[in-house]
Order: structure tokens, then sequence, then C-alpha cells
């Protein structure tokens, strides 16, 4: 399957004082036309993005770091952070891709002589087939060659027998019906990623089904966060909902550095008061540790399910309390 890579295409390449990339604009108008039909004809789209460190016009949380807007990743688009030249190393790309049933890349982005040239070696190296978009791609002049004869250069070299070069607007993106159903009036797809706008469609179309059937679920959410001294951030906590007069305990977590202080057995029993408060009738958990069950079960709750081999030689645990 056909996936889309966009190489380093950020602020800082555009805005470094002395430093105009060859054709830079159109190369980038090509690429944002290589990824709106990439869009819709639903191939999986990759954006790497390099963080040069401190003082790097691409630095992360510098304003050159982020992607050009015409190239801004949506949503369920995944992003690569890399500190090298090359997109795979010290990065978990070539599993991404894998796991994607990616086996041919379409290769374009900056800088054509540094990261993209090591990026389609090290790609056809991995064993994936590489399009190189012979326009879609671009750098500065050097001391020796002007920007337009690094791009050329490297385009015939790469293409002559790492890749196979393409201009843009010859580029066909391979149908992904193998992830999609069609049907006259809706369509299956799949993707391997928690897309944000399909989880708000299935959690807004089932809270309304189970509220015409239940009434309503009056769901609040809590949290209460575990600070140790010196930390600027919560090193655990517990984390939970109130809906049909049932308390969830979502996450419950306290760092092995803190343990035996009852922190947990704390945290526990003031999200019951909590839900007590709330009206609630009774509290439900699961865990994949048998020692997190004995902690629970001294509490008052009782083995209400498991999943046996859920991971396999383990066990799923489903306790509930009533109140």
């Amino acid at each position: 399957m056909d996936a889309l890579v966009i190489i380093d295409v950020q602020n800082g390449m555009f805005t470094t004082p002395g430093f105009t990339p060859h054709d830079g604009e159109a190369t980038v108008a090509r690429i944002a036309g290589l990824l709106d039909r990439a869009r819709k004809n639903r191939t999986p789209v990759f954006f790497v993005q390099h963080d040069g460190g401190d003082g790097d016009p691409l630095g992360a949380g510098t304003p050159g770091f982020p992607f050009r807007a015409e190239l801004a990743p949506a949503g369920n688009e995944d992003v690569t952070v890399k500190r090298h030249c090359n997109a795979f190393q010290e990065t978990d790309l070539n599993t991404k891709l894998k796991r994607a049933g990616i086996d041919h890349l379409i290769v374009c982005g900056m800088q054509t002589e540094f990261c993209i040239d090591t990026a389609v070696r090290a790609a056809v190296e991995r064993g994936y087939a590489v399009t190189l978009v012979s326009d879609g791609h671009t750098t500065f002049d050097t001391k020796t060659l002007s920007g337009a004869a690094v791009v050329a250069h490297h385009t015939a070299v790469l293409g002559g027998g790492f890749a196979k070069s393409v201009r843009a607007d010859e580029i066909a993106f391979a149908s992904s019906a193998g992830n999609a159903i069609d049907n006259d009036d809706c369509r299956i797809e799949f993707a391997e990623i928690d897309d944000s706008e399909t989880r708000k469609a299935l959690s807004d179309g089932l809270l309304a089904f189970n509220e015409g059937l239940l009434g309503n679920p009056e769901i609040r959410r809590f949290t209460w966060s575990l600070r140790s001294d010196g930390a600027a951030r919560p090193v655990g906590g517990l984390i939970g909902r109130t809906s049909y007069r049932w308390l969830f305990v979502e996450l419950l977590f306290v760092p092995e550095s803190l343990r035996g202080r009852g922190l947990g057995e704390k945290l526990l029993a003031m999200a019951e008061a909590e839900a007590k408060k709330r009206g609630a009738i009774g509290a439900w958990l699961d865990t994949f540790n048998p020692d997190a069950r004995k902690f629970y079960e001294k509490r008052g709750y009782r083995l209400s399910g498991e999943v046996r081999d859920n991971p396999p030689g383990h066990a799923r645990y489903f306790l509930t309390k009533r109140f």
C-alpha cells in the first residue's frame, strides 16, 4: 500500500536570513497538491519533522519548528520527530509504516542532499519500494553548486538505481480500497490510529442512544492529583467518573517511591466519598494486576467478571462494590 511521506517542510527552512530554497514556494505548492490528492484518495500520509536542538532554526519550540501552514498535518495523520538526517534513525517510523501495511513510499520534502537522499536510501535498505517526487524536493545553494544543480544531480542519482523518479502531476496514488468497504451510500474505512472525529461520532451517538433507552446518565468526571515535593507535574492520582449512579474508577496509580503510605487507599476512599455525595450506589473498575485485585478486595470489592488470557498467560479482572 502507498504512503505519502513529507519530510522537513518546516517554517525555519524559509525564514532563515540569507538562505532561500531553490524554487521553494512552487515546490511547497506541488507538495500541497499531492497532499490534497492523497487525502481525497484516502492514502496514508506520514510527516517527518526535524528537531535540530538548541540554536537550530528547526529546534523544537522555536518559530521555525512547525510545518508550513499549507502542509500542516491533520489530526489523524502521523508525525515522526527526528534528530538525525535519517528519518529512520532512532525513530519508530519503520514500525509505524509496517504496522499500517505500507510497502511503497512516495517521498518529497527537504533538504535534497541531506534528509531526502538519506530517507530514500534508508527506505530501500528496509525493503520499501520508493517513488521520489522529482519536482517535490528542494534545497539551498552551496559554495560549489546551485540549489537547482543539487536537486537535478540527486534526482538523477536516486532515480537511477534507488527510486522511481516521477513528477508531482504524474503521481497516481493506488486505491486504498483494501482498507475500505464501499456501499451505495456509505463507506467503511480502516486506519491504525485513534481518530478524534470518529471517536466523537461514536461517543455522541452512543450517549444519545443510551440516554433515549435509559435516561440521562448524568456523567460527571473528577480527578485527584497526587503531587510530590519538587515535582512540576503530578506523579500519580485517580481519575474517574460517575454515571447512572455508579462510580467508575478509570485510572489509579501511585509511583513506587510513594507506596506503602496508604495513598492508594486514601485516593480510593476520597473517590468513593465523592461518588456517594453524587448519589452513587456502587463502584466498578478493572485491573490486570493480581496484587491490585487483592488490594481492591480488601476494600470491599468483589470479582464480578474475568477475561482469561488477556493478555495471554494472564487475566483481566472486573470488580464491583455496592455502597
